[in-house]
């Protein structure tokens, strides 16, 4: 007896814990279908191969604006730079080129917005608007839209724009320009993205020396 009992309390012991081991055991966990079964992706080189995209907005399922650059050829294949164009507006599939220029002359779209309302809101060199009678641009009596307008949000129900540019953050409201953050006051300091809530926050990014800031 001596003997046996410590080789059953063992063996009872090892059932036991198998036993329990078994019961608690958590189900493997189903792996997430990381696929995306209800779209398919196509390419479009838009306007040629010779083509900047910068910034894409959809301001509904059948009306997308792309900005960039894209430049075309004349008969003999040459580039044709009188004809280029920095926005391309996709109507139900239909494309159509672009060219915005403004007091500074034309550059590369680098940031496109649009509102519900119909609102259409080009950055490159300067904020553009798109307006039923043409193309406006805002001036502001100092240097912030040095370097570009990179990055464009709005409030769909009122008047008020906010642009990242080179020099800080501009927001134009009721159609008065005004400067909200000087990047002299954050040296070395790059915005290049912005959004916000239709009644909250704005947010805007924007980076020095290899890293992010959020402001």
């Amino acid at each position: 007896m001596r003997v046996t009992l410590p080789i059953v309390l063992i063996l009872c012991f090892v059932f036991a814990q198998c036993s329990d081991d078994d019961s608690t055991k958590p189900p493997l966990p189903v792996p997430s279908d990381t696929t995306s079964p209800e779209f398919t992706w196509t390419i479009d080189t838009l306007y040629g191969p010779v083509s900047r995209c910068m910034d894409v907005y959809a301001a509904s399922d059948n009306h997308v604006f792309v900005a960039g650059r894209w430049d075309t050829f004349d008969s003999t294949g040459e580039p044709d730079y009188s004809r280029s164009g920095n926005i391309v507006e996709i109507i139900d599939g239909e494309k159509h080129l672009l060219r915005v220029s403004t007091s500074e002359g034309f550059a590369d779209g680098n940031s496109c917005f649009a509102t519900k309302a119909g609102d259409i809101w080009v950055g490159h060199a300067l904020p553009v608007q798109r307006t039923d009678t043409g193309w406006v641009q805002y001036l502001y009596p100092g240097p912030y839209f040095i370097g570009g307008v990179m990055a464009i949000w709005g409030r769909e129900h009122t008047f008020d724009m906010y642009f990242a540019c080179g020099e800080g953050i501009v927001r134009i409201r009721d159609g008065v320009v005004s400067q909200l953050i000087e990047i002299r006051g954050n040296p070395g300091m790059n915005f290049f993205d912005i959004w916000g809530m239709e009644d909250g926050d704005v947010m805007v990014l924007g980076s020095r020396q290899n890293a992010c800031y959020l402001y």
